[in-house]
């Protein structure tokens, strides 16, 4: 299978990493129009490097957008005249839907990703969805892909890559906020510096692993851990009077409205 990777930043090194690590057989080509990008990819993976994406796309039979949304409409028409029947476009640009794809690319052979950070370190979990058109050897591709970055989900409408990425996207995010703020209370009340680190994210990855390994909800594990009148319940009644929930709750909406607005935007 050759693929073709437009841009090559920080993902698309973290995806081309775990393919050249895997024991798939991938042929590998990136376009970027950054010197030392290209000079840095050549010289980590051996790979071609060009800063001509309708070169780089001849005979491609994946070609995997990872570049930023504003940047698409340039793409698009350096490659919408030389896209083939043979090839299939994968796009992981939070924001832009399929169907601006396919108008600007004149194909209707897409796949529509939504991975998270984690996938950098083969612990991610991406959302897609693909056309009917698609064939059955590019979507086996893909998820062997995206296998090697961690799990991966795919959905039959389109609509559910939106809700993904307020939940799985900016997700990592929520989480080192979380654990940025209990740093800061574990400092504020007189942990040493050199261990709140280690007994914030080890409280969080064990809880995680936990959680992943128990056929209880998240609500009963919470519950186990809060003896009435102890300092659980204490710490959980003071957040829940606090707002916790809702401003988890509206945070996520928010950027639930925020994909959605950005897929508009691109379509208008």
């Amino acid at each position: 299978m050759k693929v073709v990777f437009i841009g090559g930043g920080t993902m698309a090194q973290a995806i081309i990493s775990s393919l050249i690590s895997s024991s798939k057989k991938f042929e590998i080509k990136v376009s970027d129009p950054i010197l030392t990008v290209r000079n840095e990819i050549k010289k980590k993976f051996e790979l071609f490097v060009t800063d001509d994406n309708s070169l780089a796309i001849k005979n491609a039979d994946l070609i995997i957008l990872c570049i930023k949304p504003q940047h698409f409409k340039i793409v698009a028409n350096q490659i919408s005249g030389e896209i083939t029947n043979d090839q299939t476009i994968v796009s992981i640009m939070a924001g832009i839907n399929i169907n601006t794809i396919s108008k600007a690319l004149s194909t209707m052979k897409i796949i529509r990703i939504m991975p998270n950070t984690p996938a950098q370190i083969g612990k991610g979990i991406s959302a897609w969805n693909s056309t009917l058109q698609v064939s059955k050897e590019s979507k086996l591709a893909v998820k062997e892909i995206l296998g090697v970055l961690g799990d991966e989900i795919e959905f039959n409408e389109e609509k559910y890559i939106d809700m993904a990425t307020a939940i799985s996207g900016s997700g990592p995010a929520y989480v080192f906020l979380f654990i940025e703020f209990l740093q800061k209370v574990g400092k504020e009340i007189g942990l040493p510096n050199d261990k709140i680190k280690q007994l914030v994210i080890k409280t969080i990855s064990g809880s995680v692993e936990l959680l992943s390994n128990s056929d209880k909800s998240p609500e009963e594990l919470r519950k186990l851990v809060t003896s009435p009148g102890g300092t659980t319940e204490a710490g959980i009644n003071s957040m829940i009077m606090n707002n916790f929930h809702k401003s988890i709750v509206e945070g996520v909406k928010k950027a639930y409205d925020r994909a959605k607005e950005l897929s508009n935007e691109e379509e208008t």
